[in-house]
């Protein structure tokens, strides 16, 4: 097995520079070498969760501040997080205007979701200590009012080369984004520094576990984009999607070696597949040990749900398996991050419990899409048990689709430890909103514009006006 897997790897990057061949043949080297503690591998401890935010840090404006602006506000934000018990910590990320919060204390097995829901008051808390009077953080999937080509990123190299690499070997064939969003000009890659996403992290006991975890997520995503959608607008307009982020990402980093955001070509087999899909794509940054090379390979899998095995020494004794799940736009509000996280996570639990089968992967696509385009206002491929017929498939409204996934994720939470029916349903109730960031964004901008008030201003103006009034403005800005 180890062979054949080192053997599909080395083969799909027969093509590539010398460089990328030597690259590959360390990867390949220390896939073989993860398989083979894998076989053995299980985790007493799985069923931790762990959660990593991104925003972009805004001026009194709304648009992204500079990079050293954006490093005093982590440098500041750590500082007070230290003295609060470290519940977060802060880093930069691709843009320059761009923070990302991880969660310091992961959440066991069978937490309550005020849990979660008091651990991300606390991140907004830190943020609003943390910012001055001319700084702001936007809670938003993507920036609705930035050009998404030519973006500021983080000086430094791998922030340089990676998407470099990606326009460079851009096909022509993706660049469909400015005629299917209604923008001026076709997004590049650096459009991802300002792209915001909401990820979840759940440990696994094991490598087969982890794939099986791999492909239900990817299942199931579409209905939790089609809930949370919150990056409608582009460029100061409304683009008509739902929740177009991924879409932006997926396209302008789709090269000539395929597509590596958001959804592979299928379900996954196994470990081998998921290690056989990171090896079709360049790591971009010459590594010189196996170590670096699957480290590389894991950093820019970006797919909806990736797989992570963290490891030590030159052998890679695996410490831990993680599944992240990561099609989420970062949502507005503390009670709407921990809403989108427990239903994400009942979500699946409800999928292992009733051993959900997976759906032929056409039909996902098409959700995916419909998700994204659409929300809840879209038809969806849907399966249900029946006692008489067994398992059914058919097609359900994007409404429908919501009442029935919020109570196969309050049934699966309740089994596995993290509440009554009733503290369930009204966790949902009181922070899960009955339409998407997006929706409601575009609601009230269609009602400003056709009040008295507001029937000579520009729509730009008007966007700019509810999203500093919003709630997914973190903000001091005066």
């Amino acid at each position: 097995m180890d062979n054949l897997l080192s053997t599909r790897i080395r083969e799909q990057r027969a093509g590539m520079q010398p460089d990328e061949v030597i690259a590959g043949e360390l990867f390949a080297a220390a896939c073989e070498k993860v398989i083979k503690q894998a076989e053995n591998f299980f985790d007493p401890e799985a069923g931790t969760v762990g959660i990593e935010v991104e925003a972009t840090v805004v001026d009194a404006t709304l648009m992204p501040v500079s990079e050293d602006r954006r490093n005093a506000l982590i440098a500041r934000l750590n500082d007070i997080s230290a003295a609060n018990g470290n519940v977060w910590g802060f880093a930069h990320e691709l843009g320059a205007a761009q923070i990302e919060g991880n969660q310091l204390h992961i959440l066991q097995p069978g937490f309550a979701p005020n849990e979660l829901l008091t651990i991300f008051r606390n991140l907004e808390a830190l943020i609003i200590d943390g910012i001055d009077e001319e700084t702001g953080v936007l809670m938003m999937g993507i920036h609705p009012l930035a050009e998404l080509h030519g973006a500021e990123r983080t000086k430094s190299d791998k922030f340089d080369r990676v998407p470099g690499h990606h326009m460079q070997f851009r096909t022509d064939e993706s660049r469909v984004l400015a005629s299917t969003l209604g923008l001026d000009q076709e997004p590049d890659a650096t459009a991802v520094s300002l792209s915001n996403a909401l990820q979840i992290n759940l440990s696994v006991e094991s490598a087969g576990k982890a794939v099986e975890i791999t492909n239900r997520m990817l299942q199931i995503a579409p209905s939790l984009i089609a809930m949370t959608g919150n990056s409608r607008f582009l460029e100061g307009d409304d683009s008509g999607w739902e929740d177009p982020r991924s879409l932006i990402w997926n396209k302008t980093h789709t090269t000539v070696h395929g597509q590596r955001v958001l959804l592979p070509e299928g379900f996954f087999g196994s470990l081998e597949d998921v290690f056989t899909h990171m090896g079709k794509f360049p790591l971009i940054l010459n590594p010189q040990t196996e170590e670096s090379a699957f480290g590389m390979a894991t950093g820019m899998n970006w797919l909806a749900a990736k797989l992570k095995v963290l490891t030590d020494g030159p052998e890679f004794e695996i410490q831990k398996i993680l599944v992240e799940f990561r099609p989420l736009s970062i949502q507005a509000t503390a009670e709407e991050n921990a809403a989108a996280v427990m239903l994400s996570l009942g979500r699946l639990f409800w999928s292992e419990m009733h051993d959900e089968p997976l759906m032929d992967f056409e039909l996902v696509r098409e959700n995916t899409m419909t998700a994204m385009s659409a929300g809840l206002t879209g038809e969806f491929h849907f399966q249900e048990w029946t006692e008489e017929e067994g398992w059914i498939n058919g097609t359900v409204s994007g409404e429908t689709l919501r009442t029935i996934e919020i109570e196969r994720a309050i049934e699966a939470l309740v089994a596995k430890g993290h509440g009554t029916e009733q503290e369930i349903r009204s966790f949902f109730e009181n922070n899960l909103p009955c339409e998407s960031g997006s929706r409601r964004l575009s609601r009230e901008i269609r009602r400003l514009e056709e009040s008295d008030d507001f029937l000579h201003i520009p729509k730009r103006d008007i966007l700019l006006h509810v999203v500093g009034n919003s709630a997914a403005l973190k903000t001091a800005i005066r």
